[in-house]
């Protein structure tokens, strides 16, 4: 269960940060526009940019989900809309009573993150809620 709290915190930890991401209207400029990063960086073994089938080290179910234009290879664009689709399905299973709003009964998250995220304090997260706490930059710690 321990293990499970965990692998939640982290995806909706990461759904966050990809959203936010996904925010910028510019297109990524200099050295590391349109490549990979993180995990996939890690895969990309020629540096080429994409991820190909045989750099792949997921299951193969997992790579055709991923390759949403289907001509065979990840580009930095499908694994980021891959990750904002999977941050909106846990979302979704978080909310249990499907109300459209998590409860702190319902959060799986980490338990310091529904605090920081209900900025009126009522004990749930709307749907606004969730959007400012992603547009928020978080601050240096001192």
């Amino acid at each position: 269960m321990k293990r499970f709290s965990i692998l939640t915190a982290c995806l909706f930890a990461l759904a966050l940060a990809t959203a936010a991401f996904a925010q910028n209207p510019q297109p990524p400029q200099g050295k590391r526009a349109g490549r990979p990063h993180g995990k996939l960086k890690k895969m990309d073994a020629n540096r080429d940019g994409q991820i190909t089938r045989d750099e792949w080290k997921g299951k193969s179910k997992g790579f055709d989900r991923a390759d949403q234009n289907n001509d065979g290879t990840i580009s930095r664009d499908e694994a980021m809309a891959g990750r904002k689709a999977a941050g909106k399905r846990h979302l979704k299973r978080m909310d249990a009573n499907n109300d459209g709003q998590i409860a702190r009964g319902e959060w799986t998250g980490p338990a310091d993150g529904f605090g920081k995220l209900d900025a009126n304090n009522d004990g749930m997260l709307t749907r606004e809620e969730m959007k400012a706490g992603r547009h928020r930059k978080q601050r240096p710690t001192q």
